[in-house]
């Protein structure tokens, strides 16, 4: 905690925040922090937690991230897939049907 007071963070972005627990989350933000960005996909890996009932009793395993979705946060979803071949992101479809190929895929 130290060190982000002393860096004065005003924006934490925060990759894969699917994963990550609430705790981490907010042991990131420091007294200048003004902007969270939480970038992840809640219908992917959930945070790890090594206690079960933990777990059980208090939902730990939920996400900061997935909470923030399941609450109806505003959010941005992406729409366009830059890295897979087509072919490849078919297999995806049933979870993302909305999800589209960009052209560069296509060769």
């Amino acid at each position: 905690q130290a060190l982000i007071t002393k860096l004065g963070c005003k924006v934490i972005v925060m990759e894969e925040a699917a994963e990550v627990l609430e705790a981490h989350v907010l042991a990131a933000l420091g007294r200048e922090t003004q902007q969270l960005l939480l970038i992840g996909d809640h219908k992917q890996l959930r945070p790890g937690v090594q206690c079960y009932e933990l777990t059980k009793d208090y939902a730990l395993d939920v996400s900061l991230f997935e909470r923030c979705h399941n609450l109806r946060v505003p959010f941005e979803c992406l729409r366009t897939q830059r890295r897979m071949r087509p072919a490849i992101a078919r297999n995806i479809h049933p979870i993302y049907p909305e999800l589209r190929d960009h052209p560069c895929t296509l060769g």
